[in-house]
Formats: C-alpha cells, sequence, structure tokens
C-alpha cells in the first residue's frame, strides 16, 4: 500500500513540475507574440484586440495551472500523512 501511495505522490508532483513549466512556456510564447505583432504590425483595432486576447489568454492560463498546481499540493499532503 505504502509503494502505491509514494508512487501517486511522485506522479502528482511530476505533473505539478509539468504544468508550472507549461504555464512559463505559454506566457513566454503570449508575450513573444505581442512584442512581434507590436514590433512588426501597425497599431490597428485587430492587433489591438489580438494583443489584449493573447495576455489574457496568458492570464487564465497561468490561474488554471496555479489552481491545478494547488490542488495537488493538498492531495499531496494528504497521501503524505497516510503514509505517515
Amino acid at each position: 500500500m505504502s509503494e502505491k501511495i509514494r508512487f501517486q505522490i511522485e506522479s502528482l508532483q511530476r505533473t505539478k513540475i509539468i504544468m508550472a513549466v507549461e504555464a512559463v512556456a505559454v506566457n513566454t510564447s503570449v508575450m513573444l507574440g505581442i512584442y512581434l505583432v507590436n514590433r512588426f504590425f501597425d497599431e490597428t483595432l485587430l492587433t489591438t484586440i489580438l494583443i489584449l486576447i493573447g495576455g489574457l489568454f496568458g492570464i487564465v492560463y497561468a490561474l488554471y495551472a496555479s489552481l491545478g498546481n494547488a490542488k495537488r499540493h493538498v492531495e499531496i499532503r494528504k497521501l503524505e500523512k497516510m503514509l505517515d
């Protein structure tokens, strides 16, 4: 039973790391996209909307990843208490 719990803990920890890396990658991509749109396109309503949508997507994904990781953290703590 303890091996199964340890496996679950390790799996949740790996998933937390993956989600954090994905959030960083998504936000880096969004920031790069915003920079490129500002650099190479004239400021029009379309580019402003693209920048706004990209920024909102980055924020929403970061919140999604953070809340998911918080949920996993609680689950890890619960499993660690079961292990003791």
